[in-house]
């Protein structure tokens, strides 16, 4: 099992319904830490673009790209 699919697991989820242009707010303590934004919906090939606005301290990545970095860095770490 991925980490992205452990961490699903154990964090409680949102499903929610925006239009384009409308926002969704990521925040902790009262502190925004990123919005999401959609962007433009592709209806026939079931897809939306997200705009993700967050500081530079807040990583964010498709999943299989983050479970790459996460297994570079343990290799690394390994070597290292």
């Amino acid at each position: 099992m991925s980490v992205i699919s452990r961490a699903r697991r154990a964090i409680a989820g949102l499903v929610i319904t925006r239009r384009v242009d409308e926002e969704v707010v990521i925040h902790a303590d009262g502190q925004i830490l990123a919005t999401i934004q959609v962007a433009s919906i592709d209806v026939h090939r079931r897809r939306a673009q997200l705009r993700i606005i967050a500081p530079p301290a807040i990583g964010i990545d498709r999943a299989e790209v983050f479970e790459r970095r996460l297994a570079a860095a343990a290799a690394g770490g390994e070597h290292g």
